[in-house]
């Protein structure tokens, strides 16, 4: 997203409020507009619909979007950190024309798998037909937005994207408003999933209006997942640890069978989703502060090294790089300190706009907790990936993983009462693994980096050669 993020810096130029303001919204939307401007979309289709849908229909039209956010996201998420490094590998070596063929390729694995994967969980869901077709697209659209994404985290119109989703949502709400009162269930999914298509054509537009090749498609980028397994399995990780916990408080003995397949559970949901949505700013201040700022020490310090700069300059700009990382993280971090206060000070207005009990107010405190351990696990990783250190980043994912599916299950089966510690504790202690991972990658990087460089045997001379068998 770095490409991008110098765009939407350009706004704070200005020097004003409403400068600062523009940028921040812009850089929220980017970073994560597939599913924020989504919640706010089901968000007033929830409503608007209650005086034509029940709410056990509204609950189901709720749980079906969930389903299609969480699932296409873990699935697709195997491919995205591979993606991202051979996207970059191909910005690097000037090969931008190849990230068109790519992008096709890419659209027609997902488009294909995701559509055989929705069918066959459909075919077991008791809906009635039209339901189901509906629902495969939906989760086809989805799929491929997500995919989309990282291609345009290369562009740098942020307008576009930013215009996508909001266009597409506010369709998709009009058209799922007037279907919905005349068809019930079945016209709020078609209504919502014309949104999400439309948000996907027009990313497809820019896609191809931003990229162009005389190459239709390219599956070269599958060697990647060859050549670089550790990101293959960090995505599988840290995609499925991004929901296990949800997964399990489904499926748990206090889960609610929302109709055939689909299950959900009440408020752990609720709860976790509006936590989620005070990590918005600081990933806005990732993209538009940390990965612009630490991106030029960052480009510096290895300009440096691949040069052969003298050591006083390595060092240098190692130190420039560190100290420019550190007062990023140190602003996010007061940042995201402000956000969670406020999120915890004022939980109860929040619970009243949800239609929680008080009694639930302690999971929401435990989740805006988590939520704020978890941004830092997840800038830790990203900022560990920028050193290519992907093996420490492949054991930071795993333990997530592994944490969160633990302590889940713990407080599940012995401390029922206590819900949404298990992830608490989980992003706790990741972000804690992450930051020790980072600083040690970070302090001795000049070494990490010289000593895995392939040593190659010097090929003599012909003259030598012939001398040295002589001799022999």
């Amino acid at each position: 997203m770095a490409g991008i993020g110098y765009e939407i810096r350009k706004l704070m130029d200005e020097q004003t409020f409403t400068g600062d303001l523009k940028a921040y919204f812009f850089a929220g939307i980017v970073s994560s507009g597939p599913w924020m401007v989504s919640i706010l979309c089901m968000a007033l289709l929830w409503i608007f619909s209650g005086p034509y849908l029940s709410i056990q229909y509204q609950n189901f039209f709720r749980v079906v979007v969930v389903y299609s956010y969480a699932y296409s996201l873990i699935i697709t998420g195997i491919l995205q950190f591979v993606l991202t490094r051979f996207i970059s590998d191909k910005l690097f070596l000037k090969q931008r024309n190849m990230l068109l063929p790519t992008y096709v390729a890419v659209m027609l694995i997902t488009g294909v798998f995701q559509l055989v994967v929705a069918t066959v969980f459909y075919s077991f869901c008791d809906v009635d037909l039209y339901f189901k077709i509906i629902g495969v697209m939906l989760f086809v659209a989805i799929s491929c937005i997500w995919q989309t994404m990282i291609f345009l985290s290369a562009s740098r119109d942020f307008l576009a994207i930013t215009g996508a989703f909001f266009a597409g949502n506010i369709l998709g709400l009009i058209f799922a408003t007037i279907q919905g009162r005349h068809t019930g269930l079945n016209g709020y999914l078609l209504g919502y999933t014309i949104g999400q298509v439309i948000i996907l054509v027009i990313l497809v537009y820019r896609v191809f209006d931003e990229f162009y090749s005389t190459v239709s498609c390219s599956f070269n980028f599958l060697k990647y997942t060859r050549k670089y397994v550790d990101l293959f399995l960090i995505g599988v990780f840290y995609y499925l640890a991004l929901w296990i916990d949800k997964i399990m408080y489904w499926y748990s003995p206090s889960g609610k069978h929302i109709g055939s397949l689909f299950y959900s559970h009440y408020p752990y949901d609720s709860c976790m989703f509006l936590a989620y949505l005070t990590i918005i700013p600081a990933l806005a201040h990732f993209m538009i502060d940390v990965e612009t700022s630490f991106y030029d020490t960052y480009k510096g310090f290895y300009g440096s090294l691949v040069n052969r700069g003298p050591l006083r300059e390595i060092e240098r700009r190692k130190k420039d790089m560190t100290k420019t990382l550190r007062h990023s993280a140190s602003r996010m971090l007061l940042l995201q300190i402000v956000i969670t206060g406020g999120f915890i000070c004022y939980g109860s207005v929040f619970l009243r706009f949800l239609h929680l009990e008080q009694k639930h107010l302690v999971i929401l405190w435990t989740a805006g907790v988590g939520t704020f351990f978890h941004v830092f696990t997840l800038i830790s990783l990203i900022i560990i990936l920028y050193f290519d250190r992907r093996h420490s980043a492949l054991i930071l994912s795993l333990f997530f993983l592994l944490t969160n599916s633990i302590f889940t299950w713990c407080v599940i089966r012995f401390a029922p009462s206590l819900m949404g510690l298990g992830y608490a504790l989980s992003t706790f202690l990741s972000s804690i693994l992450g930051i020790i991972l980072l600083v040690y990658n970070v302090r001795n990087i000049e070494f990490l980096t010289f000593v895995e460089q392939p040593i190659l045997k010097p090929k003599l001379p012909r003259a030598h050669t012939e001398e040295a068998s002589k001799l022999s």
